[in-house]
C-alpha cells in the first residue's frame, strides 16, 4: 500500500482508475492518501458493472480521522481497503449483487443513512446498522402450461412411425407377389393382409389413448 502525505502528490502515472480521482480516495480528515491497487482494481469494476457514477462518501482515513470520526479501531478503512458509497440513484440490492460479484468480501448496509459500505477483506461478512428492503418475488407454484398449438393426429410421430410401417408392408406385399405361382401369390396376400389388419389395429389403438390424453 503507498501512502502520500497529500492526494496531491500522487503522480498521474501512478493513477490507473478513470472513473475515480485521488481526491475522492483521499483521508477526508487529513488530505492523506493510500493506494491499494486490489481494492481500486474491484471499485473501478464495480464501476464497470453499474454503468453510473458512484460518489464515495469515505475511502482511506487516516488512524487519526478514523478515531476521530468513531470508526473501529481495526477497520478496513485504514488499509484503503474500504468504500462507503451513497445509494442515491442506485438499487441497493443490486449494487451488492455486483459488489460480491466483483469481489467484495465485506457488505454494511447502513439504508439509515444512505450509503453501503463495501471492503475487500477475505472473509464473508454482512453488517450494517439497518439493511436496505428487499425485493419479494413471488412465482407461481400451481399452474398448467397449455399447449399453444394442439398437435393433430398426423402430427403425432408415434403415428406416423405406424402409418409408415404399414405403408411400407405393403409396398413388400405389392412387389413380391408378381413374381410367384397361383397358389403362392394366394398365400403372401393373405399373410399380407393379416399383417395389415395388425397394424391397423395398433394404430387404432394408439389413436384411442391420443384421443383420451396420453401422448
Amino acid at each position: 500500500m503507498k501512502i502520500y502525505s497529500h492526494y496531491s502528490e500522487c503522480p498521474t502515472a501512478q493513477w490507473h482508475w478513470p472513473d475515480f480521482t485521488p481526491k475522492e480516495m483521499a483521508c477526508r480528515g487529513t488530505g492523506k492518501l493510500a493506494i491499494n491497487v486490489r481494492a481500486m482494481d474491484m471499485l473501478q469494476a464495480l464501476r464497470n458493472e453499474l454503468g453510473k457514477p458512484m460518489v464515495v462518501n469515505s475511502a482511506y482515513r487516516s488512524p487519526e480521522h478514523n478515531k476521530a470520526e468513531g470508526g473501529a479501531e481495526n477497520s478496513e478503512h485504514l488499509r484503503a481497503n474500504a468504500f462507503d458509497v451513497q445509494m442515491a440513484g442506485h438499487d441497493p440490492n443490486e449494487y451488492i449483487r455486483l459488489a460480491r460479484m466483483v469481489g467484495f468480501q465485506g457488505i454494511g448496509e447502513y439504508a439509515d443513512k444512505g450509503f453501503v459500505h463495501v471492503d475487500g477483506r477475505e472473509n464473508y461478512a454482512h453488517f450494517g446498522t439497518e439493511n436496505y428492503p428487499r425485493e419479494t418475488v413471488v412465482q407461481p407454484v400451481d399452474y398448467v402450461i397449455a399447449d399453444p398449438e394442439p398437435r393433430g393426429i398426423a402430427s403425432s410421430t408415434t403415428l406416423q412411425a405406424t402409418a409408415a410401417t404399414a405403408a411400407a408392408a405393403a409396398g413388400t406385399v405389392a412387389t413380391g407377389v408378381s413374381g410367384l405361382t397361383g397358389t403362392a401369390q394366394i398365400i403372401v396376400i393373405v399373410a399380407g393382409v393379416v399383417m395389415l389388419a395388425g397394424l391397423l389395429w395398433i394404430a387404432r389403438e394408439r389413436i384411442k389413448k391420443w384421443a383420451d390424453g396420453d401422448r
